[in-house]
């Protein structure tokens, strides 16, 4: 019996005789060239059949034509493969259903496919609701028959808009993790922090703007989660914590990305971004802002310090030289 299956990320039912096509997200400005793989047996001593491909989209609301043949099947087992091509502006922007059908006087074979254009998609994690993002289903794989449509799905943990820290030292590279289906592949990622105050001038902006960029790198645990690393080596001047790229007379190299010591009262509230460019399968541009909030300094004045020291006087005459140190915490 003829039959039109459009459920999406679900396999199709094995009487289909379509065996064959991979179709992977792609721009409207490329040539498509695909193939398809047709299988069935016949008990008769042959069979004429007609093969049509066909698209409808916005574009094309009655169907476009894509390809054409009469195939002659023989009794037995029937394997036919043809190429096909989808020219340049031939896709649209929304649903693209492609209609397999192979069809004689006594059957037809018929199988609908939904696609989409890549997305090339910019969006915030900080915005998504439960932090989930998901793309239009448009990678297609129809392998031995099966069906299965996939886009980019992405579990984000941890990227809110604002991340707070317990005190002011160093950014906490680690909290932010992500859950991708599938393998993640990207093209560029780094961690941007804005320099109002020209505290981070040792490391280059990112394009033209008050942004230093520091490039990242992407890497996957045991348990599949996605995490970032610095790419590079840093160096630290320990007295002052101010950051450079590269290794520089005093400083040290380390793992940590330090902000300046003394500078809590400025650099408390900082606004911050990860960026990744060109990652998934459809070319996404992932653009995490948010606001760095530190609650206390880690050492400074005793009343927005972690630690502090507090100096006085337990006598009236007692000169200065004999003032008493005192940590509190």
């Amino acid at each position: 019996m003829p039959f039109l299956w459009t459920c999406l990320s679900l396999n199709l039912a094995p009487t289909t005789n379509w065996k064959t096509l991979i179709f992977p997200p792609s721009d409207n400005f490329e040539r498509i060239i695909l193939e398809a793989t047709y299988e069935k047996t016949i008990n008769v001593e042959m069979q004429e059949y007609e093969m049509a491909i066909s698209l409808k989209n916005k574009n094309y609301p009655n169907a476009l034509l894509i390809y054409f043949s009469s195939e002659v099947l023989f009794r037995g087992l029937n394997t036919i493969t043809r190429r096909f091509s989808f020219y340049p502006n031939t896709l649209s922007e929304g649903e693209n259903l492609i209609t397999l059908s192979m069809s004689c006087s006594t059957s037809n074979d018929v199988l609908a496919i939904p696609t989409y254009l890549k997305t090339h998609e910019t969006f915030n994690p900080a915005t998504l609701v439960n932090g989930v993002y998901e793309s239009p289903k448009n990678d297609i794989s129809l392998i031995n028959g099966l069906l299965t449509l996939k886009g980019d799905t992405i579990y984000f943990y941890n990227f809110d808009l604002f991340a707070e820290d317990e005190f002011y030292s160093y950014f906490k590279l680690n909290r932010f993790k992500f859950i991708y289906d599938g393998n993640f592949i990207y093209q560029n990622v780094y961690l941007l922090i804005k320099d109002e105050y020209s505290y981070y001038q040792r490391i280059s902006k990112y394009l033209n703007s008050d942004f230093r960029q520091i490039p990242l790198l992407i890497k996957v645990d045991k348990e599949g989660f996605y995490y970032f690393t610095f790419k590079n080596k840093l160096y630290v001047e320990p007295d002052t914590y101010l950051m450079s790229p590269i290794k520089l007379f005093g400083f040290l190299e380390t793992k940590n990305f330090y902000f300046p010591k003394e500078r809590f009262h400025n650099q408390q509230n900082l606004e911050m971004s990860i960026v990744i460019e060109n990652c998934g399968i459809n070319d996404l541009t992932i653009k995490y802002d948010f606001t760095y909030y530190s609650h206390l300094n880690f050492i400074g004045n005793c009343q927005d310090s972690k630690y502090c020291i507090n100096v006085s006087s337990p006598q009236t005459n007692v000169e200065e030289s004999d003032f008493e140190e005192i940590i509190l915490c």
